[in-house]
């Protein structure tokens, strides 16, 4: 049975989120890289909408404020379709003014074909979303990330030592 069908199902069992695959955590840093140092051709090139970064005015706009994303986490569980993930990236922004490093959680579709990862940052299907929603309440996702109904709660430093990265301007 494939993951649509299960998820079709209702009968989707959690599996263990994979944290390991260092291709992948490569690829998600060097799309966080890009977005902070306003790259917007390499951009071009890991997402499946390419229009979207067609000027860098958006980038520019964000570096305003984002200099710079820490402590890169990437949890992710299987996606919809063979070769497709929901990505959870958990980092530590630096913010323009701000002393400390609030946590954001960023989720993405990552696409794992024959030009390698892409982020799908066009319209998903509904398919889709509901099965992102649906994995964004599985329990050990709640457990790895700290979400929980009342909101984000702050990661122990242990829970995030297995990777740690820092990009930044």
């Amino acid at each position: 049975m494939t993951l649509r069908e299960a998820h079709e199902n209702e009968e989707y069992i959690i599996k263990e989120i994979q944290t390991n695959d260092e291709e992948l955590n490569a690829f998600i840093e060097e799309y966080f890289a890009a977005i902070v140092n306003c790259d917007n051709v390499a951009l071009q090139d890991m997402v499946t909408d390419a229009s979207e970064y067609k000027t860098d005015a958006l980038l520019k706009r964000k570096a305003e404020f984002i200099t710079g994303y820490d402590n890169i986490t990437v949890y992710t569980k299987a996606g919809l379709d063979e070769g497709s993930y929901v990505a959870f990236v958990v980092t530590n922004l630096s913010i323009v003014g701000v002393n400390s490093s609030p946590y954001d959680i960023t989720t993405l579709y990552v696409l794992n074909g024959a030009r390698g990862y892409l982020i799908n940052n066009s319209t998903l299907s509904m398919d889709a979303k509901e099965y992102i929603e649906k994995v964004k309440g599985d329990k050990d996702i709640e457990k790895y990330l700290g979400i929980s109904i009342l909101g984000i709660i702050p990661k122990t430093e242990s829970d995030r030592s297995k990777t740690k990265r820092k990009i930044t301007v």
